[in-house]
């Protein structure tokens, strides 16, 4: 049996108003960013064209991780206020964020600005999106991580009801003076009457297991496609079954389509991804995940 857990939150009365959740994914593109550009230069690619795909991934990535949490979880609310959609920290998917990074990647490999143009160009040749993807994936394992710090400490992802004692449960508070109340500065932390499932403290949990894999991999050159195929074989699984712990009653409940949410369509789909990775992995090194190598300079990405 594992523990239950404390309903923890931040007052924002005593932060001056700033809200965990905005800082903290702000800190995490900051520090994953940070972390895939040394890996980047480590292999020799070029900072301008790195540079460029980052903001190709951020910028489409950001904006459809709402649009497509707007559309799939809160399609009364895109309904009252068309404009919500561009609401962009009003709600934000986590695989709407990957569709986006792909989507992103794509734009980059093949339209460019011309020098004083605001016109697009296609390019003349596409360029090669794996070897940047390999640099970004692995570091924003990170910045997820500590993206879910921050729901785990706002609770947007409330689960199902649990029995009193379920392992890795909340004991969640009913209402504001509900449970015994601690203060460890401008941390509240809560032991509420009832006890149900936080979906972003359950996924914190399984991304320190990933930080620590892509920790012991860092500094090694691994194949092309190894981190893309680890990501999507742990993680889809995993948010896959988690969803069935999701909220079911009241109105703050997930919308599912059929007998699933939109997550568990689209961990199908990643799973997939991660598996024609892991053939590409095994057919082109001999072995999945070899890395046995030390991270070396590269030729410049070109």
């Amino acid at each position: 049996m594992g523990p239950t857990f404390p309903f923890v939150f931040v007052d924002t009365t005593r932060t001056f108003g700033a809200q965990p959740f905005g800082f903290l994914v702000g800190l995490g593109v900051v520090i994953g960013e940070h972390y895939a550009s040394k890996r980047a230069k480590s292999l020799g690619y070029d900072p301008a064209l790195y540079r460029s795909f980052v903001f190709w991934e951020m910028f489409v990535g950001m904006f459809c991780a709402h649009a497509l949490d707007s559309i799939f979880y809160h399609p009364d609310a895109l309904a009252r206020n068309p404009l919500f959609i561009f609401k962009i920290f009003d709600g934000l998917s986590s695989f709407g964020g990957f569709l986006g990074a792909v989507l992103g990647a794509i734009g980059w490999s093949r339209i460019t600005w011309k020098k004083g143009s605001i016109v697009p160009h296609r390019r003349d040749r596409a360029l090669p999106i794996l070897p940047f993807a390999e640099c970004t994936t692995p570091a924003f394992v990170g910045t997820f991580t500590i993206g879910r710090i921050g729901c785990s400490l706002v609770h947007d992802h409330r689960g199902a009801l649990a029995e009193r004692g379920a392992p890795f449960a909340v004991a969640w508070p009913i209402s504001e003076n509900d449970g015994v109340h601690t203060m460890l500065g401008p941390l509240h932390v809560v032991y509420g009457s009832v006890t149900r499932y936080d979906l972003g403290l359950l996924e914190l949990l399984f991304l320190l297991f990933m930080v620590a894999a892509v920790i012991a991999t860092w500094n090694r050159r691994m194949p092309l496609g190894t981190y893309i195929a680890m990501v999507a074989l742990s993680y889809s699984p995993v948010r896959f079954f988690m969803d069935f712990l999701r909220d079911h009653d009241g109105g703050d409940a997930d919308v599912r389509y059929g007998a699933f949410t939109f997550a568990q369509y689209a961990c199908v789909a990643f799973f997939s991804l991660g598996i024609y990775f892991a053939w590409k992995v095994r057919a082109s090194h001999g072995s999945f995940g070899q890395a046995s190598e030390k991270l070396v300079s590269a030729p410049p990405l070109a």
